[in-house]
């Protein structure tokens, strides 16, 4: 969920023209679990996306420093399709202005380097299906593995707004705490490596865009070996086309037909 304000019992999603295209089916079902679940859903469905549900609002392409132009929309938008219980407070919210006299609802626009990290991220994301940029990739001209470890120190040393946070967990797969995500990092690391060269004997010096994956590869075999790798990743792994616990055995079967026959 994009954003959750629980005194109006209300989601709003972003839903974004590239990324959301030809997801009507997923996104409508998730509407409908959140409104079973008590929740009012609205999505701002950005072009060319259509509306899925009456509640849904279509927004345009537009950069997030002019996003302050589609508030009068999106808030008159909410005023007409929240519930009876829920309008007045929302208008009351409206009345209140911040301490430092500005609407409460204003946008304030992200420094130009967070949006050029943003849009490296997305790019990433589009890419690569998730938001774990190894921490020395480089995507185009811009430094994003390094860029992804300063916001999570910003965060962690509460120097990151919070409309910076929510785009950044807006992101498919984003994680504040990286070592949570590290069996992720490894089984994408994998995946691209497969995707490439259509195998899973992977050497161990090498690295998958700055990742060390042969050397992970090595270590969860030991890990399998000693009985320390949990049942639930031995079955992750095991269903990888290609894997293998004993690449030196999968590669003598391998190799021998060959050498068979050129015998």
């Amino acid at each position: 969920m994009d954003i959750t304000i629980p005194e109006l019992r209300l989601v709003l999603e972003y839903d974004g023209g590239f990324y959301h295209a030809g997801r009507e089916l997923h996104d409508g079902e998730k509407s409908n679990a959140l409104r079973e679940a008590g929740w009012q859903v609205v999505r701002l469905r950005e072009f060319p996306l259509d509306r899925i549900d009456s509640q849904d609002l279509p927004v345009p392409v537009m950069a997030p420093a002019y996003a302050d132009d589609l508030m009068p929309q999106i808030l008159s938008h909410l005023g007409s399709v929240l519930d009876e219980s829920s309008v007045g407070i929302f208008h009351q919210e409206l009345r209140r202005p911040s301490p430092d006299g500005r609407p409460a609802w204003q946008w304030t626009s992200p420094p130009p380097l967070f949006l050029d990290g943003l849009q490296a991220l997305q790019a990433f994301v589009a890419r690569e299906g998730h938001a774990l940029p190894p921490s020395e990739h480089v995507e185009g001209d811009f430094r994003l593995g390094r860029w992804v470890m300063r916001q999570r120190r910003l965060r962690r040393d509460n120097k990151l707004s919070r409309p910076e946070q929510h785009m950044l967990e807006g992101q498919p797969g984003w994680s504040w705490d990286w070592r949570e995500n590290r069996w992720d990092m490894f089984i994408a690391a994998l995946t691209s490596f497969t995707d490439r060269e259509g195998h899973l004997q992977v050497p161990q010096a090498h690295t998958e865009d700055g990742y060390p994956l042969g050397a992970k590869v090595a270590q969860t075999r030991g890990l399998h070996r000693g009985g320390r790798l949990s049942p639930q990743r031995q079955v992750e792994l095991a269903a990888l086309p290609g894997w293998t616990w004993e690449p030196d055995r999968h590669r003598r079967h391998t190799d021998g037909p060959t050498q068979l026959a050129a015998f």
